[in-house]
Order: C-alpha cells, then sequence, then structure tokens
C-alpha cells in the first residue's frame, strides 16, 4: 500500500485506467456464464471482440513494461492471461464442431501474439511508437466491438449484448480521455472518446432491444427468427404479436 502511495498522479491514472480495462474483459464472464446455463449458445459469444482484447491487452502489457510501470503491467498480466483463458474455452466448445477451424484459428491466436511481441520488443521498442500502437490496438476493439452491436440491432437480440461490457467501457474511457486531457496525450484522447460514444452506442441499444422485444425465450425466437418483418414502424406491434401465437402454439403442443 506504502508502494501504491509512491506512484505520481500520472501512474496512479495508468493504474486505474488499467485495473477498469481489467473489469470490462472479467465483464464477459457474464456471457460465458449464459452459455454455461444454456441460455445462450456459444456461438452467439463475441469472440472476435474478445481476441482483440486479448491482443490489445498484449500491446498495454508490452506499453506498460517500456514505461516502468509494474503495477500497471501485473493488471495487463492478469488482463490477457483471462482473455487467453475466455477464448480456450470457446475454442473447446468449438472442438466438437469443428476441429479443423479450432486448430486454425488457435495457431492464428499463437502467430499474432509472437508478432506483437516481436513488433513491440524488437521493432519498435520506443514509448512513443508503443503508444501509437496502443491507439490503433483499441480502436480495432473498438470497432469489432461496433459491428457486434449493430449485429445484436439487427438480429433484435439483446441477450447476446452485455451491459456490463458497455459499462465498464464507459468507465475505462472516462479515466483515460481524463489521462489525456491532463498530459495532453491525443492518443489517448482520441482513441477513448470513440469509446465513449460506443460505449453510449451499446447502452441505448440495449435499452431499445430491451424495451421493444425483452427476454424472448430461445424456443420462440428460433421459431421465429426466420419471419420477415418488413414494416419499421409496427416492428414492435408485429414482433410481439409472432411472439405471443408461438407461446399459444407451444401451449397447445404441451396440453
Amino acid at each position: 500500500m506504502d508502494e501504491l502511495l509512491l506512484l505520481d498522479n500520472e501512474e496512479k491514472i495508468l493504474l486505474v485506467g488499467s485495473c477498469l480495462s481489467l473489469l470490462f474483459t472479467l465483464s464477459f464472464t457474464y456471457s460465458y456464464i449464459k452459455v454455461f446455463r444454456q441460455k445462450m449458445n456459444y456461438n452467439e459469444l463475441p469472440i472476435l471482440v474478445i481476441c482483440f482484447g486479448y491482443l490489445n491487452n498484449l500491446v498495454w502489457f508490452f506499453y506498460s513494461d517500456l514505461i516502468y510501470h509494474d503495477y500497471m503491467k501485473i493488471a495487463y498480466k492478469i488482463n490477457f492471461i483471462f482473455s487467453l483463458i475466455l477464448i480456450m474455452v470457446y475454442l473447446k466448445y468449438e472442438f466438437g464442431e469443428d476441429k479443423i477451424d479450432t486448430f486454425l484459428n488457435f495457431l492464428i491466436i499463437i502467430t499474432a501474439s509472437w508478432a506483437i511481441k516481436k513488433l513491440m520488443i524488437d521493432i519498435l521498442n520506443d514509448e512513443d511508437k508503443v503508444k501509437i500502437a496502443c491507439f490503433f490496438s483499441t480502436i480495432s476493439l473498438l470497432i469489432t466491438l461496433l459491428e457486434w452491436i449493430i449485429r445484436a440491432y439487427r438480429a433484435k437480440n439483446k441477450n447476446i449484448l452485455n451491459i456490463f461490457c458497455a459499462l465498464s467501457l464507459l468507465l475505462t474511457s472516462i479515466c483515460r480521455i481524463i489521462f489525456g486531457l491532463v498530459y495532453d496525450e491525443l492518443s489517448f484522447l482520441v482513441s477513448n472518446i470513440i469509446g465513449l460514444i460506443i460505449a453510449f452506442i451499446y447502452i441505448g441499444v440495449w435499452l431499445i432491444l430491451k424495451r421493444k422485444y425483452g427476454d424472448v425465450p430461445e424456443e420462440i425466437k428460433e421459431n421465429i427468427k426466420d419471419k420477415d418483418i418488413k414494416n419499421e414502424q409496427n416492428d414492435e406491434k408485429t414482433f410481439k404479436k409472432i411472439v405471443n401465437e408461438e407461446e399459444e402454439k407451444i401451449v397447445e403442443k404441451n396440453k
């Protein structure tokens, strides 16, 4: 505790940001719990977001090592190890369906990890250059997250979204924006303003889907997912009508 108090303000803000980033990664366990409880299919996990999050954590780990911030380095080490565990759990599920794809995806993760280590340590090895790498890795993560939000909205499926993910992204972005403003770090500022916007979009989409469609049972969702709802104005009314019809069919079947 005494050593933590010896950190200057810049190091403290960076440490808080790394801890909030860890919270963002931990938030994905909520989706995994739903898979374990068979309330969600493993294919609905945001695995691309988790993979880019893992690579982003690796980049930040090497950045913290370069600036000699040991506590920040520990936080990101835990972060990328936990991300890797989530990826391995996903690959375990995938292995049961497609062994070749599982093997190829595992190779991609290993190769990408080696490439980042090579880039950060052997090629860049400079604080300012690695800071730019952090900017681009963060933007890449945010793009994959935005794609996942759009997918959930198009599929009208709130269940594949995770409000804890949005809230932790919101907090992480605010913390890094403060750092960017105080210490005039443009790379921190720009990427995390984008992160803040995407966090608000995420929360907005989650609230819209919750209000319109709620938690539709999986059995009903499977029955209606191929039905075309064309009129955007009557979208909510039409969807609820179809859900009610499917519920009545299930009740009749169980009599």
